[in-house]
């Protein structure tokens, strides 16, 4: 073993320095817990207080288990935040980010493509400022398809013919509003006449195979004929037992 389970202190970096792309897997949530280790919410909320003022995040050497790799981590810093209602909606801690290696990141050569015009790039902010989700959490979108099993639970609780009716959250809004400004950017992007077609890569059609005529050279092969085989007359079973030989007997003549 490498290192013992645990996180390990290595230093301190700007947060400007953690970039988008060095976060390749889910990031965990730490949070302090006074009944375990006593004193450690106050040695958290001076950390976190101290970090978020001089925004840098924390680079650590994280082992999860006893045989695990240790991998570098980023502990990024979060304050609270609370809505209209005082809700807390994120708590005060850090996100564990594991830190890619050297070998992780390639920069692969991608192919030329054309350039987006000037009016081309203004059709496009236009449309997504107009398509902006004010306030938006995903805490307000709910699992349709949990939600549909939970019903299914709740109408056989309750001895229900059918399930209540589910409004699901993650259907798009009406674009109705938005129909010139779609308009505008699809005759700025896309050439004229363009129409799209949603069907699916045509499937070549199945030809079935004609039986080869008397003279026809047909060098396929055909399927082998079952030989018949005789029926047998008495069988003395104890016989057969005695000396090991049942597992020749046909499957009709064991039934018998």
């Amino acid at each position: 073993v490498l290192y013992s389970p645990g996180l390990t202190l290595l230093g301190f970096k700007p947060i400007s320095s953690l970039k988008v792309i060095y976060n390749l897997k889910h990031s965990s949530f730490l949070y302090p817990e006074d009944t375990l280790i006593q004193g450690s919410v106050l040695a958290f909320v001076a950390l976190l207080d101290r970090m978020l003022h001089l925004q840098k995040y924390a680079l650590c050497r994280l082992t999860a288990r006893s045989n695990a790799s240790p991998r570098l981590c980023a502990l990024l810093p979060q304050r609270r935040v609370l809505d209209e209602s005082g809700t807390v909606l994120y708590p005060d801690g850090f996100n564990v980010i594991l830190l890619p290696f050297a070998d992780d990141i390639r920069r692969p050569e991608l192919p030329e493509t054309a350039t987006a015009s000037e009016e081309q790039i203004l059709h496009a902010k236009k449309l997504v400022s107009e398509m902006h989700l004010q306030n938006f959490t995903s805490r307000n979108f709910e699992n349709p398809a949990l939600q549909k099993h939970y019903a299914y639970l709740q109408a056989i609780a309750l001895k229900r013919e059918e399930e209540a009716e589910l409004e699901d959250l993650i259907e798009p809004p009406d674009l109705t509003p938005l129909a010139a400004t779609i308009e505008n950017f699809r005759r700025a992007v896309l050439p004229p006449g363009y129409v799209a077609d949603p069907k699916k890569t045509p499937v070549a059609p199945k030809t079935k195979r004609r039986r080869a005529a008397d003279g026809d050279d047909d060098s396929s092969p055909r399927p082998a004929k079952r030989r018949k085989v005789a029926p047998r007359g008495d069988i003395d079973y104890e016989a057969l037992a005695a000396s090991n030989e049942l597992h020749t007997l046909r499957v009709s003549e064991l039934k018998e």
